[in-house]
């Protein structure tokens, strides 16, 4: 629960900072008539303007010898119309963000390039601690939990047999 103190701070920092940034957001996509622009978009992620356009594109930011990590899997959408990116477009954005970051020198990697380097650390940790994975009929990932020796299923034989 909020104090009344923090949401007056909130509602008055939002009446100063929302006008100004509906302005930036404005500008950029007036420049991005004349050329592509790649900006900030919060912690993870990178927004990519073009033709007044807009898509935002997950960058994780990374520690260690990465400092963005990119995922081709993520669902790309247009921020105007909500329509999926085509796969034409998809390479578009991707090559302009990448383009970027070596213009920046932003050490960064694709996320499927990293599946080839070694075993996922979190499923490596899973399978250690008895858990089972499967793969749905969808392609999702599932992590089925270790049988406890104070929980078992409670399965009479008698209904199985006929």
């Amino acid at each position: 629960m909020q104090s009344p103190g923090l949401a007056l701070w909130r509602k008055a920092l939002r009446a100063v900072f929302g006008p100004l940034e509906r302005r930036i957001e404005q500008r950029r996509v007036r420049e991005s008539f004349s050329r592509p622009l790649v900006v900030g978009y919060g912690r993870d992620a990178v927004k990519f303007f073009e033709n007044g356009r807009s898509v935002v594109v997950e960058a994780e930011l990374m520690a260690g010898e990465v400092d963005r990590q990119l995922y081709r899997s993520s669902h790309l959408k247009w921020s105007d119309s909500g329509a999926e990116l085509s796969p034409v477009e998809r390479g578009n954005v991707f090559q302009h963000v990448c383009a970027d970051f070596d213009r920046r020198k932003v050490r960064w990697r694709f996320y499927d390039d990293s599946a080839q380097e070694g075993p996922n650390p979190v499923v490596a940790l899973l399978e250690k601690q008895g858990y089972r994975l499967e793969v749905q009929g969808d392609g999702t990932p599932v992590a089925i939990p270790p049988m406890s020796r104070f929980w078992r299923p409670r399965v009479s034989v008698r209904f199985l047999k006929k």
